[in-house]
């Protein structure tokens, strides 16, 4: 591909990685991920008992969690819109799904990211992210609640990796299996680094393409 350097990402090395081969196996659902998985659930799983118990009507039950299911999808969009909104003023920019802003979070990483870990971190768990490509560069910022995002100018950026997963349609991630969906890995020409985890990255990869970044395959 030839380099275009009128386009935002022209001149910007994206180095796409293949699947990689014999990591570590994760469990599908770690001990801190069934935590987060029945704390979510724990008010549905009383609304249900309480229904069974005095009303004797487990039909009841059923349209509760029909109704809990429909809220949650809602709520979900809704997050996402609100995302879309705080982050960028074009609807057609990429946004990616909510993974993980993993670090580093010391002198390694980003100016500010220790100060963003501990504003949006939650449980001991790094920060839920939504990342957001648009002619500016990569903006990302914390998923489902308010927060400033944080901007990564293209003029600022050396180099992209891109780190296939080898479950990238996985719906459900906890940290420590979002590597399985996906890893984009930012470097500036300061030498500082950001990292997320849980993004697949076909559509990031896409879009950087379409604005001029240079792809080049690594070979596993």
């Amino acid at each position: 591909m030839t380099e275009d350097l009128s386009l935002p990402a022209g001149g910007l090395t994206v180095r796409v990685h293949p699947q990689r081969s014999g990591e570590p196996r994760v469990p599908r659902f770690p001990r801190d991920g069934w935590f987060l998985i029945l704390l979510s659930l724990a008010p549905l799983i009383i609304a249900g008992l309480v229904l069974i118990v005095l009303l004797n009507e487990p039909f009841l039950f059923v349209i509760a969690l029909a109704i809990v299911a429909v809220f949650t999808v809602v709520a979900v969009q809704y997050q996402k819109s609100v995302s879309r909104r705080r982050f960028s003023s074009n609807p057609e920019d990429w946004m990616s799904r909510t993974g993980f802003y993993v670090g580093p979070f010391d002198s390694a990483g980003l100016p500010g990211a220790a100060i963003f870990e501990r504003q949006h971190g939650r449980h001991g768990h790094p920060p839920q992210v939504r990342l957001v490509m648009t002619n500016d560069g990569l903006s990302f910022g914390p998923a489902g609640h308010s927060g400033s995002p944080v901007l990564v100018a293209f003029s600022g950026m050396q180099v992209v990796d891109l780190i296939a997963g080898i479950h990238p349609r996985k719906v459900l991630i906890t940290p420590p299996v979002a590597t399985q969906r996906g890893q984009v890995v930012v470097t500036t020409t300061q030498g500082h680094i950001a990292r997320f985890s849980g993004i697949p990255v076909a559509g990031i990869q896409a879009a950087l393409e379409e604005r001029g970044a240079t792809l080049e395959i690594v070979q596993s």
